[in-house]
């Protein structure tokens, strides 16, 4: 282990960049998720509760990013930085489970259009909710177990694959239905449509760019081994590791900060798509 690979000066530099990126995008997230109550009857019920969880756990990633480089200043070793990673891990594998949900409720809410407005199946939402913890579960399992890098990162790349899927149906069906409806549905209907377009105009844009971070970190822990935390044992083995994480770390902290929207006039255009 070659401790010159990775100096304290570059670990301090890596943690107050994580603090400097990792704190405004804690409050811009969790006043999203204030913003999304506050306007929670705008949209269907399982949408906005979808989108909450999403943006919730957003903000508990990156407070769980900011807690980890505080504690590294102080101590690398503390204890604590073990119960963090692993609320990281949990809340982490959570986001892309919590990312098909939401597509596949506004798929339904696509195909459905004429009847989802006032439906309730709350039975329905919760068992995919408690899929999606399952699948959580076996991820962390395959982590404990050494097998991430295999089988785990294979499990992430597969729900890209089917988010991105479903995207592409979402976009078609819904173009499909837009187009028909015009001059041949129902108010009612056309209302419903436009209302979709609404809630994916502010929802895709999440996924997208949450994808895109996901399958970054697949290609970057196979190409290059790094993965979402600094791992000391490897940045003191491996020359140029350094380099690529502080990369990664970077692109990754960017791209969320495209997810949120870094000025109140993001909030300014959300509440505006909301209230009309």
């Amino acid at each position: 282990m070659n401790e010159s690979l990775c100096p304290d000066g570059y670990l301090l530099a890596i943690n107050v960049l994580s603090i400097t990126l990792s704190l405004p995008m804690v409050v811009i997230f969790i006043l999203l998720c204030v913003l999304l109550l506050i306007h929670s009857k705008t949209f269907h019920p399982f949408f906005t509760i979808s989108f909450i969880l999403l943006i919730f756990s957003y903000a508990i990633c990156n407070l769980c990013v900011l807690l980890t480089a505080v504690f590294q200043l102080y101590d690398e070793e503390s204890p604590v930085i073990f119960y963090i990673d692993k609320v990281y891990i949990w809340v982490y594998f959570y986001i892309q489970p919590c990312v098909v949900i939401g597509l596949i409720e506004r798929l339904c809410a696509t195909i459905f259009v004429s009847a989802y407005e006032h439906s309730r199946y709350w039975i329905i939402y919760v068992i995919g909710q408690v899929l999606g913890i399952g699948v959580v579960y076996y991820e962390n399992v395959l982590v404990e177990n050494g097998d991430y890098n295999d089988t785990a990162k294979n499990v992430q790349f597969g729900l890209s694959i089917c988010i991105c899927v479903c995207l592409v149906i979402l976009y078609f069906v819904n173009r499909y239905l837009t187009l028909n409806s015009r001059h041949r549905s129902k108010l009612t209907v056309r209302y419903q449509l436009a209302e979709n377009v609404k809630a994916l105009r502010t929802f895709v844009p999440f996924i997208i760019v949450d994808n895109s971070i996901s399958i970054l970190f697949v290609f970057s822990m196979i190409f290059f081994e790094v993965d979402f935390n600094i791992n000391l044992e490897v940045c003191r083995n491996l020359p140029g590791y350094k380099i690529s994480f502080a990369i990664f770390r970077t692109i990754n902290n960017v791209l969320g900060m495209d997810i949120a929207g870094s000025n109140v006039d993001y909030f300014t255009q959300l509440k505006a798509q909301w209230l009309t």
